[in-house]
């Protein structure tokens, strides 16, 4: 019954390393968010090569380009690279092979197959670790430092330098304490042939290291953001920062096209598990394509970084897509087009990828001061794989020149974005609608751009080599023809963990998992300083070659020949001489051994006195330096006060000037408010003027209307009376007429004599009526004229 239920040793193994693999940092990352840290290719000097995760092509590497778990890197001759992780910087020199095997929040896991490195760690959070795999060991590293390996494949010699901090290498059944201020050359996988010696002078590649070390240390933009934001160091070169009121600091890029908006000068290209991600030609453009925000303030772009203290998170790229069938159609590219444009300081970023509530949460929180709110609101319809993004106002896609669009031809191709911009029409941009990602599904030439092979192509054996693990890598990407359908299916949306590495390994995955040979915690394994076997074996084979050349030149005079030849006589036929003679020879090896063992001792004792010595100088060296830390830090926070007093004064000054411009803006409106008063009194006072003056005129027009009428009345009165008086006169006529009918007696001369006297007193008054009224009329036409003139 027992024999049934045992499992074979093998396969007890391989069940071992499963569940090591399981609680191992890069596992336990690999299966759930993506990692909020990635390596980014720096700086590079000659034919820098790079194969994407999952492929076996080599193209030319390209700066700013984010690295992750998978990647690799060829430095060719005199060719030098920079990557930087989180808080550390690593470089590599000529003809070294580099491989990613694991990147994570928590564990950075690189391999070292030929060639030499140099890592800088600044810094690390809690239960964070760097590991390096080389043929011969494993380096783990868990504290700040400066540390160097050198590979020499053809010798199988790994050499380590710790130049600051400490480390432990792990080999088979074996580990191994290093300390600052040694270097140590190992000859084999046990950890048991070695040698020690002290740092050597820095070359050309130490100096080129401490020199990007420096430049990261002293960054004036170490004042606004944390180490930990990848690429903050460029920034200084290229632009200035500024304290803006309702944003905080702000960095503005300087020297860029009249046309420029953020992710506009680059490309895009495809990447597991974020998806489309951005890769900017600017030196500077990885920190403000991956972290932070864009606002437009005053008329031009500023990036606004994450709030201090917390630990910057990695994003692909933060925009937000725009498109819609209703878009596409409206617009003749020949392909469907693609747009984005940059989020604001209070947009949420949606992924186009799956993860938790938490790490949606430290994306946004860490990146920008949206709302832990409306962070939360975001999130409720992106989990349930429905986000609404119409309801969501971007501060960003009103601006003029922030919409960036490239046919999709151009977006999956990584072609450059810069000179196939479309134009488009305000209302095109209106209609588009606003994706949290590209729907598009990327091609081959989405992972590595051009088609066409660097020249810089390592030889085949320098990545086949086995190398020494301690942890296990995290599981190998698929090649992207193995995963081309899935993506086709769903376009734009990256696959799932699970989906990406759980199928059985093939082609470069699987050669990956054979050639890396995980050794583990090890339980029972031995601490090898201290017990170096070089040494004993060294000596051994010189007492052995020394005895053996003694031999050969001791004739054996029994033989015939002397002998010459070379074939040995039996001990039972040997003389008592030759007998003593050889117990003699052992006796003086043994001597040799005993004085060669107290040399040793000797010498173990001196170094080990040495290196409590250079145990003691360190420690005085870091607490130098600690002091030196401390007083830097002094100086820096005493600066930070000088400059945040200055700020002060300056701001004292600002409002002492507000304050005298708004009294003198007071006292102008308040003269300004006595002249209008004044003027307003003035004209008060003309207007009654000319209102007293007009009633005069029409006091007297009145009274000369009605002297007018007076008169006019008395000339009625004076024309009723004559008209009586030629009433009178008519009827005394015609009474005189009635008379002189009746005097028929008297003559004709007499009748017209009495006739034109009855007549000419009536003609007299007509003429005088005619000349009254006529001058009535004269009297009358000022008054007349004075009345439409009123």
């Amino acid at each position: 019954m027992r024999s049934m239920i045992k499992l074979p040793r093998q396969l007890s193994l391989l069940l071992g390393v499963l569940l090591l693999g399981m609680l191992s940092p890069g596992f336990a990352q690999y299966g759930g968010d993506p990692s909020g840290r990635v390596a980014r290719l720096s700086d590079s000097a000659g034919s820098v090569s790079y194969s994407p995760a999952g492929e076996s092509d080599w193209v030319r590497a390209t700066r700013n380009r984010p690295l992750i778990s998978g990647d690799r890197l060829w430095t060719d001759r005199r060719a030098r690279a920079e990557l930087q992780v989180g808080r550390s910087a690593l470089r590599l020199d000529q003809y070294s092979g580099l491989s990613i095997l694991g990147l994570d929040d928590q564990f950075a896991q690189f391999e070292l197959t030929q060639g030499s490195l140099n890592l800088r760690v600044r810094g690390v959070y809690e239960d964070q670790e760097y590991e390096i795999a080389t043929p011969e060991l494993a380096l783990a590293i868990s504290e700040r430092g400066r540390y160097r390996v050198d590979v020499d494949p053809r010798q199988g010699i790994t050499t380590v330098v710790i130049w600051e901090g400490s480390a432990t290498a792990y080999g088979e059944r074996s580990s191994f304490p290093l300390y600052a201020g040694e270097a140590v050359r190992f000859y084999d996988a046990a950890l048991r042939d070695y040698e020690i010696f002290s740092v050597p002078r820095a070359d050309d590649f130490d100096r080129y290291s401490l020199a990007r070390d420096a430049r990261l240390e002293r960054s004036l933009s170490l004042r606004y953001v944390d180490d930990d934001l990848i690429g903050y160091a460029d920034l200084d070169d290229y632009g200035y920062w500024r304290t803006v009121s309702g944003y905080g600091p702000v960095w503005y890029p300087e020297r860029v096209d009249r046309d420029w908006a953020p992710y506009r000068d680059g490309h895009w290209a495809w990447q597991e598990p974020w998806g489309w991600t951005w890769v900017d030609d600017a030196p500077w453009g990885f920190a403000p394509s991956h972290y932070g925000r864009w606002a437009w303030i005053g008329g031009r772009w500023g990036w606004t970084p994450g709030p201090r203290g917390q630990r910057a998170v990695y994003a692909p790229a933060l925009v937000a897509f725009v498109g819609g069938n209703n878009w596409s159609l409206s617009v003749s590219s020949g392909s469907g087009p693609i747009g984005w444009f940059p989020l604001g300081p209070r947009d949420v970023y949606v992924p186009s990828y799956r993860a938790s509530r938490d790490y949606f949460n430290r994306v946004n929180v860490h990146n920008s001061s949206v709302s832990i709110t409306v962070v939360g609101s975001a999130y409720r319809g992106y989990a349930s794989g429905r986000p609404n993004l119409s309801q969501i106002r971007y501060a960003n896609r009103g601006i003029a020149g922030a919409l960036t669009v490239v046919p999709a031809d151009v977006f999956t191709s990584a072609r450059q974005v810069r000179g196939s911009n479309l134009q488009l029409a305000r209302d095109d941009s209106a209609r588009a609608e606003v994706m949290h990602m590209a729907r598009v599904a990327p091609t081959r030439n989405s992972l590595v751009g051009s088609p066409a092979v660097t020249a810089g192509r390592p030889g085949k054996d320098v990545f086949s080599r086995e190398v020494i693990a301690r942890t296990p890598p995290q599981p190998g990407l698929q090649s992207f023809e193995s995963r081309a359908r899935s993506l086709q299916r769903n376009p734009g949306q990256p696959m799932e963990p699970a989906q990406v590495s759980g199928k059985p390994a093939r082609g470069r995955a699987a050669e990956e998992t054979q050639r890396v040979r995980v050794i583990g915690t090890q339980p029972g394994a031995v601490e090898t300083r201290g017990s170096n076997d070089r040494a004993r074996g060294a000596l051994d084979r010189q007492v052995e070659r020394s005895a053996t050349e003694r031999a050969r030149a001791t004739p054996d005079r029994s033989r015939p020949d002397g002998g010459a030849s070379g074939t040995d006589t039996p001990t039972s036929r040997q003389s008592p001489d030759r007998a003593r003679a050889e117990q003699q020879r052992v006796d003086a090896q043994q001597r040799v051994q005993a004085a060669e063992q107290a040399r040793i001792d000797e010498a173990r004792a001196q170094q080990l006195q040495q290196e409590s010595r250079q145990r003691v100088e360190q420690n005085a060296r870091d607490q130098m330096q600690e002091r030196q830390r401390e007083q830097n830090e002094q100086s820096q926070r005493q600066r930070e006060a000088e400059a945040m007093q200055q700020q002060a004064r300056v701001q004292r000054e600002q409002a002492q000037q507000q304050q005298a411009r708004v009294q003198r803006e007071a006292e102008q409106q308040q003269a300004q408010a006595e002249r209008a008063a004044a003027q307003r009194q003035q004209q008060e006072q003309a207007r009654a003027q000319r209102e007293a003056e007009q009633q005069a005129r029409l006091g007297a027009q009145q009274a000369e209307r009605e002297r007018a009428q007076a008169s006019r009345a008395e000339q009625q009165e004076r024309l009723r009376a004559e008209q009586e008086r030629v009433d009178r006169v008519q009827q005394e006529r015609m009474q005189a007429e009635q008379r002189a009918n009746r005097a028929s007696d008297d003559g004709g001369s007499g009748r017209e004599e009495r006739v034109e006297r009855v007549a000419r007193p009536e003609r007299d008054s007509r003429e005088r009526q005619q000349d009254e009224s006529e001058s009535q009329e004269e009297t009358d036409k000022p008054d007349r004229r004075r009345e439409r003139e009123d």
